[in-house]
């Protein structure tokens, strides 16, 4: 085998770091695609708003050493709930929004630092790509293709949303929640602090090209795919956190294609 491809597999070859990259590819590829829709209703600040509200959640898991995910999901039910309450009494909704997820952030400092930090505090906020394993994998080969799948079927309606306000808050709901499911995903491999730009990153860059929404997801799914394998690339001979590097290679699109393309192309 040829060195340069040698040294390109070597990370893939390691039996810690096949599960968590493939997860984080599969993820990826379907956080992705909902970043699309996140960023077509103009909800990326409810994306970065649910990754950050679910930390007490992950913090919580950590110290009571259940699964990650558990955590995670817990923690958008609750950020969830605190959003609809605030909605009710403070307006407009990114306001609402953000008196609901900062005392939430708040809660999360909290449980982490008060007593001995325990030892997930760190996965909580940045993840763990290397810890994935077949369970995790089995449950990313689940509920990607259910989330691509809810994306399919709901495209037509997502797509006249946008010409009609009708039933705007009923598509803005689905969003969200698939964006809910998706964040708890993206946070085992790159946290609550990190995941939101395996979302948003690929799909910024994605709308730089094109104006078609379904050309727009595909495009997005396989920049997002490409920036977990660069990014797990990049830690593995840099010697660097898996999690951070991804996160970053997924933003870089995003950056290039803002500086390079200043227009978007109108096809």
């Amino acid at each position: 085998m040829p060195a340069p491809l040698q040294w390109l597999l070597d990370p893939w070859q390691s039996a810690i770091v096949g599960p968590g990259g493939a997860v984080t590819i599969v993820v990826g590829a379907s956080a992705a695609a909902i970043g699309c829709w996140v960023l077509l209703r103009d909800l990326p600040y409810a994306a970065e708003s649910l990754s950050h509200g679910m930390f007490p959640g992950l913090v919580a898991a950590s110290l009571l050493g259940i699964p990650i995910a558990v955590g995670g999901l817990a923690g958008l039910a609750l950020a969830a709930a605190a959003i609809t309450a605030a909605r009710r009494w403070v307006s407009p909704d990114n306001h609402a929004v953000a008196v609901a997820i900062t005392p939430l952030l708040g809660l999360g400092a909290i449980l982490a630092l008060s007593g001995p930090v325990p030892p997930g505090v760190g996965d909580a906020l940045f993840g763990d790509v290397l810890a994935a394993d077949s369970t995790d994998l089995l449950t990313a080969l689940i509920l990607s293709p259910l989330l691509l799948f809810v994306l399919r079927t709901a495209h037509w309606r997502l797509l006249a949303s946008g010409i009609t306000s009708a039933g705007s808050s009923r598509i803005d709901t689905l969003v969200i929640c698939l964006l809910a499911v998706a964040t708890a995903m993206a946070a085992r491999s790159l946290g609550a602090l990190l995941a939101v730009a395996l979302i948003i990153g690929p799909a910024a860059a994605a709308r730089r090209f094109t104006v078609r929404a379904s050309t727009m997801l595909w495009l997005s799914s396989a920049i997002a795919a490409t920036s977990a394998v660069i990014g797990i690339e990049v830690s593995w001979h840099a010697g660097v956190a898996a999690g951070p590097a991804i996160a970053i290679c997924a933003i870089i699109p995003a950056a290039a294609t803002a500086l390079l393309l200043p227009k978007q192309i109108t096809t």
